[in-house]
């Protein structure tokens, strides 16, 4: 069943974002060459448990960590290691906390070096597309759709094993939002639903590979070094519009 969130709760969900947002913020001023997925980590937990939240992804499922730190052609959910970046990796930095019985969930991409690469600016322009379409009276179709025409416009791939999700009182909820769709199908967007709004993009010729041994991070199959995108710069609600503006791709 979908949550409805009430109205009165919308300044919460608020607080939890730009609480989120400013975590987010820290580590993306900490990622650079030189520096350690688990020393990010350990930044994203501290800021979060002074902003009196708690980390949403520590302990769900068993998972060890407050961030899922994915490089390179590691899609989602990667665990973060002692293995210090590179100037030409791609990071994914995924962060979710817990505020006054409400969960909020973001992430963003970059390069450890601050350049701008053109897999993350499709992506932020696909990723667009999808915000433009989460309103009341779409439906979820509509943004997997809109998602997927401006990914394959551009000459990528979405990946499919994944999908956002509705949040609220629970980390993951239904409506389940995919990176692809057809129009006017699926669940009907109202007033109250949160979602998340979050794509993964790949090289057009996308298709899962292995999960690495601690059973978290699933890898890309290629027979050459790939990149994947994964990109959240807000929770929305339909009737509200963007609860926080974490980051920008790099």
């Amino acid at each position: 069943m979908t949550e409805t969130i009430p109205e009165s709760d919308y300044p919460i969900l608020r607080r939890a974002g730009a609480a989120l947002a400013q975590v987010l913020a820290a580590v993306r001023a900490r990622l650079e060459p030189g520096v350690t997925a688990r020393e990010l980590d350990a930044l994203a937990e501290e800021e979060i448990l002074c902003r009196g939240a708690r980390p949403a992804f520590k302990g769900y499922f068993g998972y060890p960590n407050a961030t899922c730190i994915s490089v390179d052609d590691e899609v989602v959910h990667g665990l973060p290691t002692a293995r210090a970046f590179r100037t030409d990796d791609i990071v994914s930095v995924d962060c979710g906390l817990v505020l006054d019985g409400y969960f909020v969930d973001a992430a963003f991409t970059a390069g450890a070096d601050g350049r701008r690469w053109p897999i993350c600016e499709d992506t932020e322009a696909a990723l667009a597309a999808g915000i433009a379409q989460a309103r009341p009276g779409t439906r979820v179709g509509d943004i997997g759709a809109a998602v997927e025409a401006v990914a394959r416009r551009n000459g990528l791939g979405v990946v499919r094993d994944y999908a956002g999700h509705g949040i609220g009182r629970a980390l993951h909820q239904v409506p389940l939002v995919p990176n692809y769709g057809k129009r006017q199908t699926g669940p009907l967007l109202k007033p109250g639903t949160t979602l998340p709004m979050s794509w993964e993009t790949s090289p057009p010729l996308w298709r899962r590979g292995r999960t690495r041994a601690h059973r978290w991070s699933t890898v890309i199959a290629s027979p050459r070094r790939s990149r994947t995108c994964c990109m959240t710069p807000s929770s929305r609600t339909p009737s509200r519009g963007i609860l926080d503006e974490p980051c920008r791709s790099a």
